[in-house]
C-alpha cells in the first residue's frame, strides 16, 4: 500500500538506519537507496507516497532524481522531500520551485523529520479528495489507498456516498457511508460487517466514491472503529493462516490419490462448490477471493487441506521450486481415506461466533437498496438457454434493469425484421464518454439509444447488416463498475476497443484494464490512442506505459471520421463478420473509391 510506503535516499548507511527504524515505529513500510540508479531502480518496481533524499552527496543529486521522477508518467505522483545541510534561501526556494514538497535543513531531530513527512502526506490525501470531479466522484488505486484508509479518511471528513471497490481478480463490492459512518456493504455473497472485512483484504485493484445523499438503512452493528479493530484482528489471523500455506501467487491444486478418494463418497453442495475452485487454473489468492463464504474459515479448510497432503503446488509464480520441494509435494498424494474422513468435516466451531459466515442474501427484503452489481452477476449466472442462440441486447438491458420502464425503440428498429438476430457485442470502453458515444454514432450513422440508472450508464446501438441481421455496440466508462459488465456479457462478446484520451491517460489504470481484459475473455481487443500525430518513439513508450505485449496491437485515430472508425472495427472483428455486408448510409459513401 503506497499511502505508507517511502523510500529513504542517502549515501550514508548509519543516517539509513535511524531513519528507517524512527520510520517502521510510525508504521510506514520503508525501503532504501544509496544512490540515484538504485533509488530509480525501487521506483520503478515499487509504489512510494514519498521519497525523503539528501540533495547532494557522493552518488546523490537529489534535483536529478525529482527531474527523472517527474519525467514518468507512471510515478510524477510520487511526493519528494529534501534533506540537507545547506540552509541558504536560493538552495530552498529552487527545490520548491522544481517540485519538491518539502526541505528539511540538517541537522535536525529525526523526529522532526517524521512528523515533517506525516504532514506532507496528510495533506495530499486532503487535497486529493477536494479535488472531485464535476460528478462529484473520488477515484483511486487501492495500492494508494487501503480501504481501511478509506474508512478512516471519510469518517474524519463526515462524507456521504456510495463507495464502489474492484479487485485485482474480478470482484467487486460496495460500501455506504453515511455522514462518515459505514450504514451498509455488500460483496456478491457477504453483507454488513462481514463483507467489508472481506474488502479490507483487497490490496490491489480500484476504487470510486460516489459522494450524494443515499437511501440506505443503518445494518452495521458496529461503529467505525468497532469495524475497523475487528477487521484488524481478522487480517491478523488471515496472515497467521497465509503463513502456513504457499505464495498467494501459486496454483494449488488437489492431488490425484485425493480425487479418487472424492469419487468414492458422497459429497454435500457446499463442499463440491469449494473443492471445485482447485482448477489448476486459480491461484491460491483467487480461490480465496472467489470463495463466496467467510474468508478465514475457507482459509482454515484450505490450511487443513494443505497440511493432510490433499493439495500440492502445480506453479509458484513467485520462486523456482526445488526439486527435494516437488519430491515431497509427489509423496503427499498417497493419503488413506480415514485422513479424508477427518478433512471432510468441515463444520465452524460452534463457540468461533465472529468466523460464522453470513447467510444473508441479496435482496430487497434486507432493506440496504443500493443499486448493486452483484444482482446483474447472479442474473448472468442463472440465464439458461436450450439453443445456443444469442440474444438481443433488448432482453439483457431487461434483465438489468427490470425495475426501469423500456426505452422506446428508434423506428428503423422497429421496422426491423422479426427474423433478424444479434450477431454478437463489441464493448467500447474508455474514460471518455462523450468521446465513445462519437465513435458509436460514426459507424452506426444515427444518435445511440441511451440505458440509465443510479448504477450503469450503458449507451448502445446496432450496426445492420443486408441481411438483416445486426452487431451491438456498447460504450462502458471504465469509472462504472465495468468488471460485473465484463462478466454478464462475456459470452456474447466479440471484441474489445479501448479508446484512450491523451488528455486522461490515467497509465497503471488502463494497464490494469488490460489486465482484466486478458484474463477475463479470449476475444481480441485493440487499443486506442487519440493523438493527432506522434513519432515513434513516443509510441514506443506509450506501448511500454501499456505494457502491451508484442502481438498486441496500438493505433491512432485522431478523428472520429466514419471509414476509420469501421477500419478499427473490423480489425477487431478479425474477419469473424464481413464489413461488406454492412447497410450503407448514404454520408458513409462520401469520399470512397466507386
Amino acid at each position: 500500500m503506497s499511502e505508507r510506503n517511502i523510500l529513504i535516499v542517502d549515501h550514508d548507511h548509519k543516517n539509513l538506519k535511524i531513519l528507517e527504524d524512527h520510520f517502521r515505529e510510525s508504521k510506514f513500510l520503508v525501503d532504501t537507496a544509496t544512490s540515484d540508479e538504485e533509488a530509480m531502480g525501487c521506483i520503478y518496481r515499487s509504489s512510494y507516497i514519498v521519497v525523503l533524499s539528501e540533495l547532494n552527496c557522493p552518488g546523490i543529486d537529489g534535483f536529478h532524481l525529482l527531474k527523472e521522477i517527474q519525467r514518468s508518467s507512471v510515478r510524477s505522483g510520487i511526493m519528494v522531500i529534501f534533506l540537507s545541510p545547506k540552509s541558504d534561501v536560493w538552495t530552498r526556494v529552487k527545490s520548491l520551485k522544481l517540485g519538491a514538497k518539502d526541505f528539511i535543513v540538517k541537522p535536525v531531530h529525526v523526529r522532526e523529520i517524521v512528523s515533517r513527512v506525516k504532514m506532507v502526506v496528510q495533506r495530499s490525501s486532503s487535497e486529493r479528495l477536494q479535488r472531485r470531479d464535476e460528478n462529484h466522484q473520488f477515484s483511486g488505486r487501492l495500492e494508494d489507498l487501503s480501504v481501511i484508509d478509506l474508512i478512516e479518511i471519510f469518517g474524519i471528513e463526515k462524507k456521504t456516498g456510495l463507495l464502489a471497490l474492484y479487485n485485482e481478480n474480478g470482484h467487486n463490492g460496495q460500501i455506504a457511508i453515511n455522514h462518515g459512518n459505514v450504514f451498509g456493504a455488500m460483496t456478491v455473497s457477504l453483507r454488513a460487517e462481514e463483507a467489508v472485512y472481506k474488502m479490507m483484504n483487497w490490496n490491489r485493484g480500484r476504487f470510486t466514491m460516489f459522494f450524494g445523499d443515499i437511501d440506505v438503512e443503518d445494518e452495521m452493528i458496529l461503529s467505525n472503529m468497532g469495524i475497523l479493530l475487528q477487521g484488524a484482528k481478522r487480517m491478523d489471523l488471515r496472515n497467521e493462516l497465509l503463513k502456513q500455506l504457499p505464495s498467494l501467487d501459486a496454483v494449488v491444486i488437489t492431488t490425484s490419490n485425493f480425487k479418487k478418494i472424492l469419487s468414492q463418497k458422497d459429497m454435500n453442495q457446499e463442499l463440491k462448490e469449494f473443492l471445485i475452485l482447485f482448477d489448476g487454473e486459480r491461484t491460491l489468492g483467487r480461490i480465496i477471493d472467489d470463495c463466496r463464504e467467510n474468508e478465514i474459515v475457507a482459509l482454515k479448510r484450505i490450511v487443513k487441506l494443505y497440511k493432510l497432503g490433499f493439495l500440492h503446488v502445480l506453479r509458484d509464480f513467485t520462486r523456482e521450486q526445488s526439486p527435494m520441494e516437488f519430491k515431497l509435494q509427489e509423496d503427499s498424494e498417497f493419503i488413506s481415506e480415514n485422513e479424508f474422513d477427518e478433512a471432510e468435516s468441515f463444520e465452524t466451531p460452534e463457540n468461533d461466533i465472529e468466523m460464522l459466515p453470513v447467510k444473508t442474501t441479496v435482496g430487497p427484503k434486507n432493506g440496504f437498496k443500493l443499486k448493486t452489481v452483484e444482482e446483474t452477476v447472479l442474473l448472468a449466472q442463472d440465464i439458461k438457454t436450450d439453443q445456443p442462440a444469442i440474444p438481443s441486447v433488448e432482453a439483457q438491458e431487461q434483465a438489468i434493469f427490470s425495475d426501469h420502464p423500456s426505452v422506446p425503440q428508434y423506428q428503423a428498429e422497429a421496422q426491423q425484421s422479426s427474423l433478424a438476430k444479434q450477431l454478437g457485442v463489441v464493448l467500447i470502453m474508455g474514460s471518455n464518454e462523450d468521446r465513445q458515444r462519437r465513435f458509436i454514432e460514426s459507424l452506426i450513422m444515427q444518435p445511440i439509444v441511451q440505458i440509465k440508472n443510479t448504477q450503469f450508464n450503458l449507451p448502445h446501438g446496432h450496426l445492420k447488416f443486408r441481411n438483416g441481421n445486426y452487431l451491438t455496440l456498447i460504450s462502458v466508462t471504465v469509472d462504472q463498475e465495468f468488471s460485473s459488465i465484463l462478466d454478464y456479457f462475456k459470452t456474447l462478446v466479440l471484441g474489445y476497443i479501448l479508446l484512450i484520451d491523451e488528455k486522461m491517460s490515467n497509465w497503471s489504470y488502463y494497464r490494469y484494464l488490460l489486465n482484466v481484459l486478458r484474463r477475463k475473455s479470449q476475444a481480441p481487443f485493440q487499443a486506442v490512442y487519440s493523438a493527432e500525430k506522434i513519432n515513434d518513439f513516443e509510441l514506443q513508450n506509450i506501448r511500454a506505459l501499456l505494457n502491451l505485449r508484442d502481438e498486441e496491437n496500438l493505433q491512432l485515430f485522431p478523428s472520429m471520421e466514419a471509414m476509420r472508425a469501421r477500419q478499427l472495427l473490423f480489425s477487431v472483428l478479425e474477419g469473424k463478420i464481413s464489413e461488406l455486408d454492412v447497410v450503407e448510409n448514404e454520408s458513409t459513401k462520401i469520399g470512397q473509391n466507386k
